[in-house]
């Protein structure tokens, strides 16, 4: 069962809705406004489509960056190649994400579990939504993340104060 908040949901829907009656495979970034859902944006991640290496696959680049993920990071990846700032259980699976939705053009939900080099246990749910300017091909990638427990994880690790001498 998802935990995204109802809002959330009716603007993707919404926002997907539009798209498809305007005939494209997916909304456009225009057809989404953030003032629909201010309250989550600290959740978001925008990402553009730079085209394609030489191996036919997208160049990713996080152009927004919401300032929980930004949190949760430990740093700000904006302007940042998808290979120099992601944030998952490795670099294949961040770009494996990415990539079926640019060449699915398809949204896709993932329920992430794993831990940072950092030793933070991280346990998420992400939906990845395409957004295409010209109706066909994906430009950039709305995704929205949500921690599954709102509280902050346990360390994986006990800290020195929780022993008593």
């Amino acid at each position: 069962m998802a935990i995204f908040q109802i809002s959330v949901e009716s603007v993707l829907s919404h926002s997907i809705d539009t798209g498809v009656r305007n005939g494209a495979t997916g909304p456009r970034r225009a057809d989404i406004d953030p003032a629909d859902f201010i309250g989550h944006l600290p959740g978001i991640i925008l990402i553009d489509i730079e085209g394609e290496n030489e191996q036919g696959q997208g160049i990713v680049r996080y152009r927004v960056v919401g300032t929980r993920e930004v949190a949760n990071r430990q740093n700000d990846p904006t302007g940042q190649c998808v290979e120099e700032g992601f944030f998952a259980k490795s670099i294949e699976t961040a770009l494996h994400a990415y990539e079926s939705v640019r060449a699915h053009r398809d949204a896709i939900f993932e329920p992430l579990s794993f831990v940072t080099p950092e030793g933070v246990r991280i346990d998420e749910e992400s939906i990845l939504l395409p957004l295409s300017e010209n109706g066909t091909d994906v430009s950039q990638i709305l995704v929205y993340s949500e921690n599954r427990d709102a509280k902050k994880p346990p360390p994986l690790r006990p800290a020195a104060s929780d022993f008593r001498i």
